[in-house]
């Protein structure tokens, strides 16, 4: 394998991961706050959602195999311009909220373990923290 690919399993992984960690551990308290009694159906509404976007990425996968992942079958679809480029901005977006949400959710978990009171500001201090630094 060469050197900075990622294997099958490397990515399952990463993908079984990344579910787990932020749709059950980081994401439940929140689920449940706002869902209450429905907090199953919700589940139950987003698999369901889920089940579509799998199949169809696997489907797009399978049609046009690159390394490029959602950024190349926007290009694929709408061409090199202005219009791939902005919606790939928008996934973009869309990543960086979900990588907010995930570290505000686990920040609380982790100030509601500390045997002191800590500040409003400590969770969006945890929270930056977990971000990870691009390494040069």
């Amino acid at each position: 394998m060469a050197s900075g690919s990622i294997s099958v399993a490397g990515a399952t992984a990463i993908g079984v991961g990344s579910m787990m960690g932020a749709g059950l551990y980081t994401l439940l308290g929140l689920a449940s706050t706002t869902a209450g009694v429905w907090l199953p159906v919700a589940f139950l509404i987003g698999g369901v959602v889920s089940v579509f976007s799998v199949y169809s990425y696997a489907k797009l996968g399978a049609r046009y195999p690159s390394r490029g992942g959602a950024a190349q079958f926007l290009i694929r679809c709408f061409g090199d311009g202005i219009v791939a480029g902005g919606l790939n901005n928008f996934q973009f977006l869309g990543w960086i909220i979900a990588m907010a949400l995930y570290t505000s959710g686990f920040a609380g978990y982790l100030l509601a373990l500390l045997p002191w009171w800590a500040p409003d500001w400590a969770g969006k201090a945890v929270g930056i923290g977990l971000i990870p630094m691009p390494l040069s």
